[in-house]
């Protein structure tokens, strides 16, 4: 597979769907959403 290229921000929200979706809390993340 070819590697997929995304944006700071499209990144951030890929990580924090991913922890969503395995249950894990993720503040930081969330943090830098709402700040973006």
């Amino acid at each position: 597979m070819s590697k997929i290229q995304l944006s700071s921000s499209q990144e951030r929200v890929l990580t924090a769907l991913v922890n969503l979706s395995e249950g894990r809390e993720a503040p930081v993340q969330g943090r830098e959403i709402a700040d973006a």
